[in-house]
């Protein structure tokens, strides 16, 4: 005859377990939809937010979303991607069939089509796709404009983030460049040419700087001329033209269009190292995440 055994749990033990699943439960919820920690992938927020980088996301109470927010979200164009190492968002799928048909999305399409092995393609809802981070630019009812690489909202220029970089081309006042006090003045390494780059003349240079240094660099009287070098080649494949009184995007008549949710134009602070809506257009609201409240 067998005999049963039961093991009865003391009522201490019993309260310990369900306050660990308690806490357990709400550290998921408060992570899921609250806030959550996020590291940086890349160098697109240098120097504001170094590569490597964490910062704290509010996920619930973010709005409204003002110019200057540093927003996270999921990857606009990830849809569909070529689901291999080297490309995936390095290489969105949009880009790619545009580039093999020559600037004809449809024939580079049915070029990845008919090539399964050489592009594998994987669709993919919005949750599922990467999280990106950037500065928003404009929000819904703004006029955003890029002229002579100097960004307009609502016609009025606007000031970069001091400590967001980009290449700028600096005409010296003729000193011959000291590696040791550039460094201590303005954390420039002149034999790094990803940072210092001699041009055709001992005064004129390609530097890559932030705005606060760019400042220094003239109020110092260090540099008699500093202007952007940015690159502003981006093309989005989209053709606009009015003929007779009518619309056409792509060689299609368009009469209206109605919008469904907000849309942001959001850019990286470095701005020579950033895939953003200068490439891919806008963030729609429903791929939003929320926006960054603390840099740790």
């Amino acid at each position: 005859m067998k005999q049963r055994f039961s093991r009865k749990w003391s009522p201490t033990v019993v309260i310990w377990i369900s306050i660990g699943v308690i806490i357990g439960a709400c550290w998921f919820l408060v992570r899921t939809f609250v806030f959550g920690a996020y590291s940086v992938p890349t160098m697109a927020m240098e120097k504001t937010i170094h590569h490597g980088g964490k910062v704290l996301v509010n996920k619930l109470n973010y709005r409204p979303i003002k110019t200057g927010d540093i927003l996270v979200f999921h990857f606009p164009v990830g849809d569909t991607v070529i689901d291999l190492p080297e490309y995936q968002s390095m290489r969105p799928y949009y880009d790619v069939i545009r580039e093999l048909g020559r600037g004809n999305a449809d024939s580079g399409r049915q070029i990845v089509l008919s090539n399964p092995n050489d592009y594998p393609l994987a669709i993919r809802p919005v949750y599922k796709r990467e999280v990106y981070l950037k500065r928003c630019i404009a929000t819904a009812g703004d006029t955003l404009e890029m002229r002579d690489e100097v960004l307009y909202i609502n016609g009025r220029p606007q000031d970069w983030p001091p400590e967001s970089e980009t290449y700028f081309h600096v005409v010296t006042n003729g000193q011959p460049l000291d590696g040791a006090n550039i460094k201590a003045q303005y954390g420039l390494d002149i034999t790094n040419a990803d940072e210092v780059r001699p041009l055709d003349n001992r005064t004129d240079f390609d530097m890559l700087l932030t705005w606060k240094t760019r400042n220094k660099m003239l109020k110092d009287g260090f540099a008699q001329k500093i202007s952007l070098d940015i690159d502003s080649s981006a093309d989005e494949g989209n053709k606009l033209n009015m003929r007779d009184g009518k619309i056409y995007i792509n060689d299609r008549e368009e009469t209206s269009y109605t919008f469904k949710m907000d849309y942001y134009w959001v850019i990286g602070d470095n701005l020579h190292g950033s895939q953003d809506s200068r490439y891919w257009g806008f963030v729609p609201e429903d791929h939003l995440i929320g926006k960054v409240s603390v840099i740790l």
